[in-house]
């Protein structure tokens, strides 16, 4: 059985919400989930269950059990039965399950007391923590060695989540250090909560062995501080923004700076759960009986946060042993149902990662010609788990999303998470360098330039000039980023001595996309611009500075121009900048060829 703690240092962080979620959440996917409530002073877990009223607790709880012992009441005279099955009242019993014979979990509440009992708060009142945890006799723990005996051979369960109350007390001590293999240290984003979230790392871990408890800190609520309201993220975009990595970085820093390496290694790296409108009024489960029927649910973006927490949390193996029952039962079904085939792959896939389930799932798409859940079930699984599955129908389905015409790839380009995208890359096409310029593109187009830099110097490191010409030319296809950073790779080949004719070709049209002095000038250098055409030569040259010297270009080769080609279209444009620098290219241009001479003043009906 796997313990896990969730503590706050203050209060108004979700704690008892996200606790009960998660164990909704497992019992729903048919583990067996114990859930103690310490928070002695405050219990509350009861009402996170039902939208309506609390669970019904019964009689004496911890409460009652540790006030016995500190009154001197032998553990082995007390009744350690006092949990309370609220399976019916969590969890959803619906078609799928019947359909896939899915024998679903159990979820017991372990309660602290009734607290509108006056009884309980003489227990609470009675209670030595002292004598039971901190004296010569420590009398407390055994106890609850017992009451965690008690629920496993009783129950079995898989998982025992316990609801620690908040601040530094000696109750507090005991459920952060004597019961957990986890502790989930739950705060918001100022100095308070992180100055005492501090003190309670360095006591979880202070013993510094292996068998200390593992620390998985988590920023809570978090908004924007820009906006000044909660960050409204689009279904895709599920990984921190850049902000909030930075922030996460400098949390978990905060929290290990004073700890020895030993210490440090059991911190893990800080989770965020965005705030959510549709809680800040009325608390609900996101998962089991009456998350879908609730007035408000959270969104899709704080649905994730819940599962990447999960994921960090709950090992593995607690769901290994339920996962190929159900997956063989769902291709028995997948012909007669299909939509209640799809719906449980999808949540083996991508909530519990199970490989076979995720190919299954990706067999099913593509029967169903559904690209977009192919991709966005391969998206969800990359953010929740850091983990990429190369399928060929997904390779593909990607690859053509990322190659469409720049309108098209524009409405698509937030549909679909840039870091996405470039892990899949570097998973399954690292060798084919058009896909990956393509990819480099991409980033940019969404804003993220230094990761476009870092993708596009990956893809050229190893290759020829003809091939960098290539790539070059499927970035300068992109927006402004994409274009500045054809123009800066093919600076940079030009540093590294590539003039080859394919390359010098690429070059100029990135140039022509976004004019760079630097780079005009080095194409005209170049011991390969003898392939340049006029109109590039007459371009490079007014791009380079040499505006006097393009006009003179322009009146020697006009006779050769012709005015409907559309290469000439930039030259409307700068044509007053050219006269005014070679102003007799127009006397020239009116003898030579005065149909380019209207089209370039405008007067093309004349």
């Amino acid at each position: 059985m796997i313990t896990i703690s969730f503590y706050s240092y203050k209060g108004g962080v979700g704690r008892s919400l996200t606790l009960a979620n998660l164990g909704v959440y497992l019992a729903q996917f048919g583990a067996t989930v114990a859930i103690a409530d310490f928070d002695l002073e405050a219990p509350g877990l009861q009402y996170k269950f039902q939208p309506d009223s609390p669970v019904p607790v019964g009689g004496r709880g911890i409460a009652g059990l540790l006030a016995d012992v500190s009154r001197g009441v032998h553990a082995d005279d007390l009744n350690w039965d006092i949990a309370v099955d609220i399976t019916e009242e969590s969890l959803t019993k619906d078609a799928s399950a019947e359909l896939l014979e899915q024998a679903s979990g159990r979820l017991l509440l372990v309660p602290a007391g009734n607290p509108l009992e006056p009884t309980y708060w003489n227990d609470l009142g009675a209670i030595d923590w002292y004598d039971l945890f901190s004296s010569e006799h420590r009398r407390g723990v055994p106890a609850l060695a017992r009451l965690k005996q008690q629920l496993v051979d009783q129950y079995s369960p898989d998982i025992l989540l316990v609801d620690s109350r908040t601040g530094i007390t000696p109750g507090g001590g005991v459920v952060t250090t004597l019961l957990p293999d986890v502790v989930v240290v739950m705060m918001l984003n100022t100095a308070e909560h992180m100055d005492g979230s501090r003190l309670v790392v360095a006591a979880v871990t202070e013993s510094g062995d292996e068998n200390a408890p593992t620390v998985v800190p988590v920023l809570s609520r978090y908004t924007d501080p820009a906006l000044g309201r909660p960050r409204a993220r689009p279904p895709s975009a599920r990984t921190p923004e850049p902000d909030e990595r930075e922030l996460l970085d400098e949390l978990r820093e905060a929290l290990v700076s004073t700890l020895p390496e030993m210490q440090a290694t059991k911190v893990h790296s800080p989770l965020v759960l965005h705030a959510d409108l549709a809680l800040q009024h009325t608390e609900r489960l996101a998962f089991g009986k009456y998350a879908a029927i609730a007035p408000a649910t959270p969104g899709q973006a704080l649905l994730d946060d819940y599962l990447r927490l999960f994921a960090a949390v709950v090992p593995s193996s607690v769901f290994v042993q339920y996962v190929t029952g159900v997956r063989n039962r769902v291709r028995s079904i997948l012909l007669d149902s299909p939509d209640d085939a799809k719906r449980t792959l999808e949540s083996l896939a991508v909530l519990v990662a199970d490989e076979q389930s995720f190919v299954d799932l990706i067999k099913l798409y593509v029967l169903r010609d559904d690209l977009r859940g192919m991709l966005t079930a391969a998206e969800r699984l990359f953010h929740i788990h850091e983990r990429t599955i190369v399928h060929p129908a997904l390779s593909s389905a990607l690859r053509t999303m990322i190659t469409t015409p720049r309108a098209a790839r524009f409405q698509a380009r937030d549909q679909i998470s840039p870091d996405f995208v470039a892990a899949y890359w570097r998973e399954e096409g690292s060798g084919d360098h058009e896909w990956g310029a393509a990819v480099s593109r991409y980033l940019a187009d969404s804003g993220q330039d230094g990761s476009a830099r870092q993708v596009a110097h990956e893809v050229v490191a190893p290759l020829d000039g003809d091939r960098i010409g290539q790539v070059i030319a499927v970035i300068s296809q992109g927006a402004g980023g994409a274009e500045k950073l054809a123009v800066d790779i093919a600076n940079e080949s030009f540093d590294a001595g590539v003039h080859s004719p394919s390359f010098i070709a690429a070059a100029v049209e990135a140039c022509r996309y976004r004019p760079s002095s630097p780079l005009a000038q080095r194409l005209l250098e170049s011991p390969s611009n003898a392939a340049l055409s006029d109109a590039d030569r007459i371009g490079l040259l007014f791009t380079a500075g040499n505006k006097k010297e393009a006009g003179i270009a322009l009146a020697e080769v006009s006779d050769r121009l012709d005015p409907d080609s559309s290469g000439l279209g930039e030259w409307e444009s700068i044509w007053p900048d050219l006269l005014r620098h070679a102003p007799h290219v127009r006397s020239e241009l009116r003898t030579r060829n005065p149909a380019l001479l209207r089209r370039l003043e405008g007067d093309e009906d004349e």
